[in-house]
């Protein structure tokens, strides 16, 4: 039977559809669907489709929003027999069928390589109907585009890659990007080259600010910002670089990390003195001035061997590779994983960091060793990070949520962190410079006896605030990508 189908489709967000619904109060009725094309390119399409308990072979001519189509029921033999002409792909989906205000509506949640992929097909009587249709409130949430014209998104198109397909942005060729806006479906490949573009750059910029002022302790905490983003972005991409020269980079990076720090757990420990010099337990020893002086003087030489890195040869060549590498991520052949949409890599690698973090941090408690504590405080760094990086495709007020709780669970454990810090360089520094020294000798003993209080004050309050941010955690990382609660 020959009929004109006038049919609108629409991408939406790679989540749970039927939780949608049932959130929402919608009935809906599942089929499952299987099918392929024994003919399928541009203009023409041949398919035979099992829905349910049916069989149905089907001719269609045309594309876009209007197609002509010729339907007829046939037997599962029949099908049976075509599907083993068959040499595609075999599309498997589920379809939820349900209606709002009046109009019909089926959801295809595909599977296998396809999983992933959601879409919204509506049906109607005439095009005018179909050209003046606007999408119902009730689905911005999960709305990514409309792809009605874009032949990648049938099913045809479909059974012959039997891979999601990626929708590619355009970005201004030549132009210093200072944030990175990503589209949800642009291949993971394009948005790293885009978030690497952003992260150098900006660590170019903090590097120059930081040789106008590398007084400001500020100044210094932006260019380790930077700097440890592009690390977290390397452990993304380290599959694509040569084992050697990721290496050298990775040495490089590493060694600016490590300076970096010494300078500012030097800062750290310069702005503590300030404080303690005016606490009652202290302002009374005059040697407080004396260690004041003598951190001050590290911090000169720490400077200048930190200097010395930028302007060296390894440090400008490392960031030469990184710039060129970058242009190039999302050109040859790349894997699977860089091929698949940005939004579904995104998910996956923030599951993986969510749940190492949490399985870590149940861990802590006040009498965990400061390894532990450490190794959790570099993982909520670069669960936040990540965060940053696919801002622009998450929902953005369960990641506003998120950030902030994040960022005060960071805070508890970097100053947790810089106690221990400061009491082993005070140790170090008795040992070295102040063993004869009596009166200095009981000046570092006792601010030692105050970090380490601090130290037990900090755990205790991580403990606090980590159970209260466990309880909302799943549902507002469930939102994140999926832009509606799961509840």
């Amino acid at each position: 039977m020959k009929n004109l189908e006038i049919e609108k489709k629409f991408l939406l967000r790679p989540c749970s559809m039927k939780r949608f619904l049932k959130t929402r109060g919608i009935p809906f009725r599942a089929l499952p669907v299987e099918q392929f094309y024994l003919v399928s390119d541009v203009a023409n399409a041949e398919r035979y489709r099992r829905i349910g308990t049916r069989y149905i072979h089907t001719r269609k001519i045309g594309g876009g929003l209007v197609r002509e189509e010729w339907e007829e029921e046939i037997s599962r033999k029949e099908y049976l027999a075509r599907k083993a002409e068959n040499r595609g792909g075999i599309i498997r989906k589920e379809r939820l069928i349900f209606e709002w205000e009046g109009r019909r509506y089926e959801l295809d949640r595909f599977h296998g390589p396809l999983k992933g992929l959601n879409i919204l097909e509506i049906e109607f009587p005439d095009e005018e109907e179909a050209r003046s249709y606007r999408l119902p409130e009730l689905f911005e949430p999960i709305l990514i585009d409309e792809v009605t014209e874009d032949g990648r998104f049938s099913n045809g198109a479909l059974s012959r890659r039997m891979e999601i397909p990626v929708i590619s942005v355009q970005r201004p060729a030549g132009k210093s990007l200072s944030m990175a806006v990503l589209h949800p479906f642009e291949s993971t490949g394009s948005a790293l080259e885009t978030l690497f573009h952003v992260a150098i750059h900006r660590l170019v910029r903090e590097e120059i600010a930081f040789d106008a002022d590398g007084d400001d302790p500020e100044t210094l905490h932006r260019f380790r910002i930077a700097l440890r983003k592009l690390h977290v972005l390397l452990r993304y991409t380290e599959h694509i670089l040569a084992a050697e020269e990721l290496s050298s980079i990775r040495k490089v990076l590493s060694d600016g990390m490590r300076r970096s720090t010494l300078l500012r757990d030097l800062d750290v420990l310069l702005l503590a003195l300030k404080d303690w010099k005016i606490e009652p337990d202290f302002s009374a020893y005059a040697e407080i001035e004396q260690l004041r002086e003598t951190i001050e003087n590290e911090r000169r030489r720490k400077r200048k061997e930190f200097e010395r890195m930028l302007e060296s040869e390894s440090w400008q060549e490392a960031l030469g590779k990184l710039i060129d590498f970058s242009r190039d991520i999302s050109k040859g052949d790349l894997s699977k994983t860089f091929r698949l949409p940005v939004i579904l890599s995104a998910r996956k690698r923030l599951k993986t960091l969510q749940r190492s973090f949490f399985e870590k941090a149940k861990k802590l408690d006040v009498s965990a060793s400061s390894e532990q504590y450490h190794r959790v405080r570099i993982l909520a760094k670069e669960l936040r990070y990540t965060l940053e990086f696919f801002a622009s495709i998450a929902d953005e007020k369960s990641r506003q949520k998120l950030l902030k709780q994040m960022k005060k669970l960071q805070n508890i454990l970097g100053e947790e962190h810089d106690a221990v810090v400061q009491r082993r360089y005070l140790k170090r520094l008795q040992e070295r410079h102040l063993p004869e020294e009596e009166a200095s000798s009981e000046l570092v003993r006792n601010l030692r006896a105050t970090l380490k209080k601090r130290k037990s004050t900090k755990r205790r309050e991580f403990r606090k605030a980590f159970d209260n941010f466990e309880k909302e955690s799943d549902l507002l990382f469930y939102r994140l990508f999926c832009g509606f609660s799961r509840e």
